[in-house]
Order: structure tokens, then C-alpha cells, then sequence
């Protein structure tokens, strides 16, 4: 597999930044890496705060398993957890995650494309 393809692949099915680090541009790959795993870190803690919300509601008998499972009450629970991912920061969060993910995998495939052209530039002048 080229070195591009691979790279690219690293970066789109593994994690933003992975291709880079293939290609030893560390750097880059740590600019992609920190910025989505803070994206990543950001809708998460949002996700546990919702459960732990949930979890406390039945806890406290605000909120009975039966009336979660009904048809309201699944659309209540919908409509909160949209709105919690509909702040701010969050949708900042997840355009920052989503933009680091795309713009790695392509960084990761051109670089890697550099890099193979370089390499048979060296292959044709050590046959010359």
C-alpha cells in the first residue's frame, strides 16, 4: 500500500493525526491529535453529564423507568440531550473535531504523495 493511501487511512479510520505521525511529522500529527481529542473530551463529558442528569432523576423519583420508556418520554429525553448538544460550545466542539478529522486525512494523503515523489526523484538520480 502507498505510503499516502496508508496514511490517509491511519487519519480517517483511526484517529486525526495518526497519518502524520506515520509519516514522522510529529508536530502536525499533534496539532490533529489534541484538537479533536478535546472536541472529543468536550461532547463526552456533555454525554456523561446527561446520564448522570437521567441517572439522578430516577434516583430521586423525579422521573420512574416506565415514564422514560414511553413514547413522551423518549421524546422528552430526545429533546434534552439535543438541546445540550446545541450550546455553543459544543457545536464549536464538534465543528473543530469534525474539520480536524477531515482536514488530517487530507494533510496525511498529500503529504504522503510528497513524500513518495520525493523518493523515486532520489531513486531516478541515484540510477543516473
Amino acid at each position: 500500500m502507498k505510503k499516502s493511501n496508508k496514511a490517509a487511512s491511519l487519519s480517517a479510520f483511526l484517529f486525526p493525526g495518526m497519518g502524520q505521525f506515520y509519516l514522522k511529522q510529529y508536530t502536525r500529527g499533534a496539532l490533529f491529535f489534541i484538537v479533536a481529542a478535546i472536541g472529543f473530551m468536550m461532547m463526552m463529558m456533555a454525554a456523561f453529564s446527561i446520564a448522570l442528569s437521567i441517572s439522578e432523576d430516577i434516583q430521586l423519583g423525579r422521573v420512574t423507568l416506565n415514564s422514560l420508556l414511553n413514547s413522551n418520554g423518549i421524546k422528552e429525553l430526545a429533546q434534552r440531550i439535543m438541546n445540550v448538544f446545541q450550546e455553543p460550545q459544543l457545536i464549536y466542539a464538534k465543528t473543530a473535531m469534525i474539520a480536524s478529522w477531515i482536514i488530517s486525512t487530507l494533510d496525511a494523503w498529500l503529504s504522503g504523495r510528497r513524500i513518495e515523489k520525493e523518493e523515486i526523484e532520489k531513486n531516478k538520480i541515484k540510477q543516473i
